[in-house]
């Protein structure tokens, strides 16, 4: 069995020279990329970690659920008493 080495220098012997510097100029772009999407994405996490733009935004939802909540439990609670307004001024419109 050839070491990882071994099997690269072989390889590259069964490519004629004109093709072995196409080969490592590949891999040099590929490595080059891929140093690129690593900066970036280390930017990015920096970027999310300092932000609290999004804070203010979950604190807005979190009140409004809380609101919607209480308004669910003030209409369950006043059921009857809504039932009865609710027809007084469908009555009363219907009068009209």
């Amino acid at each position: 069995m050839l070491g990882s080495q071994q099997q690269e220098d072989s390889f590259q012997n069964t490519i004629p020279s004109k093709g072995r510097s196409r080969v490592k100029g590949i891999k040099e772009k590929m490595a080059g990329i891929y140093h690129s999407v690593a900066v970036k994405a280390g930017e990015m996490v920096v970027r999310l970690r300092n932000d609290e733009e999004g804070q203010g935004l979950v604190e807005y939802g979190l009140i409004i659920g809380l609101v919607a909540i209480a308004l669910v439990a003030a209409l369950v609670a006043l059921n009857g008493g809504l039932t009865t307004v609710f027809s007084n001024i469908t009555t009363t419109l219907k009068g009209l």
